[in-house]
């Protein structure tokens, strides 16, 4: 069938390679016809990249530059736009192609967009804000203040200043100089 005389039946004969998944000889078949939409539709159809890219050079050789504009827009999920870009500059195509360059860049950018949305840290302040709202529901917590006890006995709190007036920054609460273990002018 697909050297019948009758157009139509040779339509059907690269209607049947496109159902069996035998792209190139649909496409082939169509091309013989200058059946262009059933020539793109078969190569979208297929997702396969080296076939659309084939077709995309045969429009670019034939000069049909309608076509190879419907092919970028059609198969668009398929075409890396590297190819596309290349084929438009070498063959003159620049109005032909720059639909499709917009389409990248704005689908290139509404990723990018939400993955910066999803990756961006949270404000500081607000993430200040919730680790110390997470830290006051804890038990033990009163009014910024630790209260552990020996055997449910509350411990007394440690005054903050040594006797002589200065601040105690040791954090063993010895005054008068003298360190814990007994030892004068070591102490902090």
């Amino acid at each position: 069938m697909s050297t019948h005389e009758l157009l139509e039946f040779r339509r059907i004969s690269a209607y049947v390679y496109r159902c069996n998944k035998k792209w190139s000889q649909s496409i082939e078949l169509s091309k013989g016809d200058r059946m262009w939409k059933d020539c793109i539709d078969t190569a979208n159809e297929s997702a396969d990249s080296e076939i659309i890219e084939k077709l995309l050079r045969f429009f670019c050789e034939t000069s049909e530059k309608e076509c190879f504009c419907a092919a970028l827009y059609t198969c668009y999920a398929h075409i890396s736009p590297d190819v596309a870009l290349e084929l438009g500059w070498i063959n003159g195509y620049h109005n032909f192609v720059m639909p499709f360059l917009i389409q990248t860049f704005k689908h290139t950018h509404d990723r990018l967009k939400k993955l910066e949305d999803k990756t961006t840290p949270k404000e500081e302040e607000n993430a200040e804000d919730e680790i110390a709202g997470s830290y006051g529901g804890l038990n033990g917590f009163n009014n910024g203040m630790l209260m552990l006890g020996n055997g449910g006995q509350p411990m007394v709190e440690v005054p903050q200043q040594q006797m002589n007036g200065g601040l105690d920054m040791s954090g063993f609460g010895v005054s008068n100089g003298i360190s814990p273990q007994g030892m004068p002018g070591m102490g902090m």
